[in-house]
């Protein structure tokens, strides 16, 4: 009798495991086209770098790749994401998004606007990556019923550990791979924590502007936390940060050399 339970055991977890393996893979985009997979080359050979990675290593893996396959540029969305797929994600965010401690004070239009976007940019697709993001940021918040507060303590933590550096890649990787290589310029930073707090419930979007007083030939992004019809921003000038409405002060481009 035990032995036929435990028989009976092992098929359950068997199926159960084959069943998440089948959901994890219709998570994961199809590229479309030889451009296309030179980016996930390039994506999968930066894994394999030990870190930090420096900008001059990013550089020499794109630039010796883009000789190798002779790719000049790359579609805009290089990746196939079928009904299916967005589909299961939008599930998987919606749950995210009501058991989060704050999900009374998001309502559904705010969700759908600044939760539930699998891009804010141009960036690469990885569902799974997000996840795994999920997995790793989520502790940092635990017991926190604030969503300022966990905006604050997610922001400082990538204040605090993602360096600021240019590639000659001219495209914004996923956000699980910028992680990874802890290197990126404002817009790539951006993108990692507009992934990390929407896997965390929490509404937001990345603001930009193209330029700034006289003197300025590049543009500048930073992170706004949209909650209850105002807009929140992280302020790294003090020791443990700060969060504060965006009207209240200046802007962080306004801050940024």
């Amino acid at each position: 009798m035990k032995q036929i339970i435990l028989i009976l055991f092992v098929v359950l977890i068997s199926l159960c495991q084959g069943y998440a393996e089948e959901s994890n893979s219709q998570l994961i985009p199809t590229s479309a086209g030889t451009e296309a997979s030179v980016l996930v080359s390039y994506r999968d050979s930066v894994r394999t770098q030990k870190v930090p990675c420096s900008p001059k290593v990013l550089s020499t893996l794109w630039n010796i790749l883009k000789k190798e396959t002779g790719t000049s540029s790359l579609p805009s969305d290089g990746f196939n994401i079928n009904t299916s797929i967005e589909s299961i994600y939008a599930n998987r965010m919606e749950k995210i998004w009501r058991e989060s401690p704050w999900s009374a004070k998001v309502c559904q239009a705010d969700f759908q606007r600044w939760i539930l976007p699998y891009r804010c940019a141009d960036e690469m697709v990885d569902f799974e990556g997000d996840s795994l993001l999920k997995q790793m940021y989520a502790p940092l918040i635990e017991g926190v019923n604030n969503p300022k507060e966990a905006f604050r303590i997610i922001s400082k933590r990538i204040y605090d550990t993602i360096r600021e550096c240019n590639s000659d890649c001219p495209y914004i990787l996923d956000a699980y791979t910028i992680n990874y290589i802890r290197q990126a310029n404002c817009e790539q930073r951006c993108v990692l924590l507009v992934h990390i707090l929407r896997q965390l419930g929490i509404p937001c979007c990345i603001d930009r502007i193209p330029f700034w007083g006289n003197y300025s030939t590049v543009g500048h992004s930073w992170v706004a936390m949209v909650f209850e019809g105002k807009t929140y921003v992280y302020d790294d000038s003090s020791k443990d940060g700060s969060v504060r409405e965006a009207s209240s002060g200046p802007i962080d481009a306004a801050l940024f050399p």
